[in-house]
């Protein structure tokens, strides 16, 4: 989450689009599948609560996007910590 936060912080404009792989390099851990698979599911488990949206897909993947509207963005935006609570 880290990762998304200053991709958000840093953002200019009203929105970014990114893929799993931009967010996965910009993880502090080593650049294995492994790391790479994590990332893709955290980013999709934001898409099904409506987080994150998916942009387009093509061969390399999904292009993922957020906006300004998403809580995320404005958490973000504050400087707040973004965090993912598991729904038991």
């Amino acid at each position: 989450m880290d990762a998304l936060y200053s991709m958000i912080k840093g953002a200019r404009g009203n929105g970014i689009w990114f893929r799993s792989s931009q967010v996965a390099k910009r993880v502090p851990l080593p650049r294995v599948p492994v790391i790479a698979n994590l990332v893709k599911e955290v980013i999709e488990e934001l898409c099904e609560r409506g987080l994150v949206r998916v942009w387009s897909e093509s061969r390399r993947g999904k292009t993922y996007y957020i906006t300004k509207d998403s809580p995320l963005w404005k958490k973000a935006k504050r400087g707040r910590r973004l965090e993912v609570v598991e729904n038991t």
